[in-house]
């Protein structure tokens, strides 16, 4: 019973909107970088090599590294056939020493 409640004038101010500055936007033409792959490449394809499966964030773990930047090194060596894809989905590969 009864209908919507009666909107205060400090929150018909904050549904307005900014007052002044329209929202900042970002310039045309940014795009995303790909993470540097600044890894010890020796310590790395030693843990790999060593390994029964891995993960980026496993990886990233043992050579003190960003996940994003394990996850690059880790689709460089599936490309390069060191690796394969043993499980896991589109986010959360595992990966298994060839």
């Amino acid at each position: 019973m009864g209908g919507a409640k009666r909107t205060t004038a400090a929150k018909k101010e904050k549904q307005a909107g900014p007052k002044g500055d329209a929202k900042k936007k970002k310039p045309d033409g940014v795009k995303r970088q790909a993470p540097d792959v600044a890894i010890d490449k020796a310590k790395a394809e030693g843990a790999v090599r060593s390994a029964k499966a891995v993960t980026a964030s496993w990886l990233a773990r043992q050579t003190n590294v960003r996940i994003s930047t394990a996850g690059a090194f880790l689709r460089g060596l599936e490309a390069a056939g060191a690796v394969t894809v043993a499980g896991g989905r589109a986010g959360r590969r595992i990966y298994r020493p060839a």
